[in-house]
């Protein structure tokens, strides 16, 4: 590569060849098009620039799209326009739950090497999501500051993980987000798996969710 050809990022110092110049034009382009898209909709545009940077680029990702398909729905338009919306729903839940890292974050958090966290990910030991070419780990697995810590990992994570293997890693992190009936079977109300790990699970409200996890498995496998 030549050296004329390098940049350096202003926030990072990194320098970057020239697919980092041909990314952000096209980055430019894409962002001018939503822009004109949502043009005569002041109101939607006040309530996105009081968002967080992150929700802000997944909303106004969201509500770009939607607008600029609104004049041509179709059943393939109206597909994709709700896998969109999932999708956005998805990582913005991502955010609320403490983001993602990256593979030598894991690394450093577990205290282990950059090639353990990738043969973990790839024994479903550890749970990733691939986005583009890059997988970024939750960050609700492991363990905070004061919680139950199983060697770094969330307690019950890896157990539960065990029973998810043969889903995908979207459904995978879904279960952890979603709710279910609670485990208690006294109270009338739903929960997610992922409070009652933080809340500091049983032994055996971990073995009731990982045979809920099983049973979710099946269901979706049907």
């Amino acid at each position: 590569m030549h050296t004329s050809n390098l940049k350096t990022c202003p926030e990072t110092g990194n320098t970057h060849g020239e697919w980092h110049a041909t990314t952000a034009g096209r980055l430019a382009k894409l962002m001018q098009s939503y822009l004109c898209a949502l043009d005569n909709n002041e109101q939607a545009f006040k309530g996105l620039l009081s968002l967080p940077d992150d929700e802000f680029a997944i909303e106004f990702i969201t509500q770009a799209i939607t607008a600029r398909h609104s004049q041509q729905e179709s059943p393939e338009t109206a597909r994709l326009l709700k896998r969109a919306k999932n999708r956005a729903d998805f990582l913005n839940e991502l955010v609320k739950l403490g983001g993602t890292v990256k593979s030598s974050e894991v690394a450093r958090i577990l205290g282990v090497s950059p090639v353990t966290v990738n043969n973990n990910r790839k024994n479903g030991k550890l749970l990733a999501i691939q986005l583009g070419g890059d997988y970024l780990f939750p960050m609700f697995q492991f363990a905070k500051n004061g919680q139950h810590n199983d060697k770094g990992m969330l307690k019950g994570v890896g157990e539960i993980l065990g029973s998810l293997d043969h889903l995908s890693d979207i459904r995978r992190c879904g279960f952890f987000m979603g709710r279910i009936d609670t485990l208690d079977a006294c109270l009338e109300m739903q929960t997610t798996p992922l409070t009652i790990l933080e809340k500091g699970a049983t032994d055996e409200e971990i073995r009731q969710l990982c045979r809920i996890a099983k049973l979710r498995g099946m269901q979706d496998a049907e």
